[in-house]
């Protein structure tokens, strides 16, 4: 996981561990990105879109289908709305997306039929018909047993990206 991370530091905040409810991830990364227009001087601001990415780190022996139902009920339930809309009706002004990815990293191989939910899962909403934005959950999960990086539609450009890396000695 420590190179997985070094992938991260540049631009994220990070912190170890790090407890969502009564789940402990074993880091928390976070970055969030602003962009403007303005004309001749700051305060004559044509747009700002603000982007958010929160990462969840979890290794575990084997992801199992109770995994996957427990972090998707943790998406909905403590997540997006503690993270996202920070207990708010909405995201903040100027939200563009807010990304939720679920890196877990498996000693194991991932079973056959938890590996079709995982690439079925999906996870995302609009707020005010996607005038404030949305929000979208990726999940990526390392097979180290097999060698594999599975994940859902969402998080095909970072799967794309880890399979160039070697990363923990995996390389795909």
């Amino acid at each position: 996981m420590g190179q997985l991370l070094c992938l991260y530091e540049p631009c994220f905040d990070i912190e170890r561990p790090f407890r969502v409810g009564d789940t402990v991830y074993d880091a928390y990364a976070f970055c969030d990105v602003t962009s403007s227009r303005y004309v001749l001087v700051e305060r004559a601001e044509l747009w700002r879109a603000c982007t958010f990415e929160h990462v969840f780190f979890r290794e575990m022996d084997v992801f199992t289908e109770r995994a996957l139902r427990g972090y998707e009920r943790q998406l909905r339930d403590e997540i997006e709305p503690g993270f996202v809309r920070k207990g708010e009706r909405y995201p903040v002004r100027d939200h563009m997306c807010s990304y939720l990815t679920g890196i877990f990293i498996c000693r194991r191989a991932v079973p056959a039929d938890v590996l079709r939910q995982i690439r079925r899962h999906k996870f995302r909403c609009y707020y005010r018909y996607a005038l404030r934005g949305y929000c979208e959950s990726r999940l990526v999960i390392f097979d180290m047993e097999k060698g594999q990086i599975y994940g859902n539609g969402a998080a095909k450009p970072l799967i794309k990206r880890y399979r160039h890396l070697s990363i923990g000695g995996l390389r795909v």
